[in-house]
């Protein structure tokens, strides 16, 4: 049984589990370290997989948290609801789609990644501010419209509006550039995006998106999730997972504002036990892959497409249907 308590402001989460009932589940398939984070890829299994072996109990050692700077916001922020589903704002002279009721099950939708966008580095997972503007004119060309990825997990769950060619473009650990780099061509598209943050990294320099610039893509639609506390591969540690996952969320929800209901896995990487902590916390989680096509079946490992500085023009086009 989870109950949740109110202390300084900040919500907790106090789990009270009698012996007989901490039972990890340690069998089952498992997510080999994927492309984010200079990892390779692996394809992940259907996270519905049976298992099938006898599975010997895991009782984690109890974690003691020792309380860290507080993040209380400087400015007193009204709780957000989750976002209605609208349409983005359309370029000018770009007539705008008319949205259809689609019906909980299957739906095809491209899930963007990315982690910069800038003129600066060189490394794999940033993207050339040119090269971020050409594949967004290919999507517009396309006709597609972003929506948030709430909105998908709905859809998919329950069933929700949707736009004729929907797609979510999604931005992980909270980088600056998102802001400074992205965030204007986005906007030239009329295109937001879902970011994923590192709770840890909030507040820790010029690197990471600041409070203001948080609060302002908010305003514009964007939408935020958890990225973990810390950036760590959660397989490694079960231990921390109510830390990691969990405590996130609380922290995020804090931060924000605003509800926090998706987990993106650091790496991609999740198993069996990750995957139960994560849906006992958020509405889904995403992963790695190549396929556009989503499921209920895959709301806890939702594909989304790694878009690489090696990724050319004609490669991107080929990835999105």
């Amino acid at each position: 049984m989870t109950v949740r308590c109110k202390r300084g402001g900040l919500w907790l989460a106090a789990v009270l589990v009698s012996l007989g009932l901490a039972a990890c589940e340690l069998g089952g398939w498992s997510v080999l370290p994927g492309g984010a984070g200079g990892i390779s890829a692996a394809a992940a299994p259907p996270v519905n997989a049976a298992v099938t072996e006898t599975v010997t109990p895991f009782l984690p050692e109890p974690v003691t948290l020792t309380p860290t700077a507080s993040r209380t916001p400087t400015v007193t922020r009204t709780p957000r609801h989750s976002p209605t589903p609208s349409s983005s704002p359309t370029p000018e002279n770009t007539p705008t789609p008319a949205w259809d009721f689609h019906p909980a099950g299957e739906l095809t939708a491209p899930v963007l990644l990315y982690h910069h966008v800038n003129d600066q580095e060189s490394n794999l997972y940033t993207v050339t501010t040119t090269d971020f503007r050409n594949q967004m004119k290919v999507l517009a060309e396309r006709g597609y419209t972003t929506i948030p990825i709430s909105l998908l997990v709905r859809a998919v769950r329950d069933g929700a509006p949707l736009p004729p060619k929907a797609l979510v473009i999604t931005f992980d650990d909270g980088n600056r550039d998102v802001y400074t780099r992205a965030y204007p061509i986005l906007q030239e598209f009329g295109f937001t995006a879902s970011v994923y943050l590192v709770v840890n990294y909030l507040d820790r320099g010029e690197s990471i998106l600041s409070h203001e610039q948080i609060d302002e893509l908010l305003a514009a639609g964007w939408e935020f999730g958890s990225h973990s506390m810390s950036h760590t591969e959660l397989t490694r540690d079960y231990s921390n997972l109510w830390y990691e996952v969990s405590r996130s969320r609380y922290e995020l929800e804090e931060y924000l504002g605003t509800d926090v209901i998706t987990f993106a896995y650091p790496y991609g990487v999740m198993d069996t036990v990750v995957q139960r902590s994560v849906r006992e916390t958020f509405e889904a989680g995403l992963g790695l892959g190549t396929s556009s096509l989503h499921t209920p079946d895959s709301l806890f490992y939702l594909s989304r497409i790694e878009v690489r500085r090696s990724t050319s023009l004609a490669d991107f086009k080929a990835l999105i249907p």
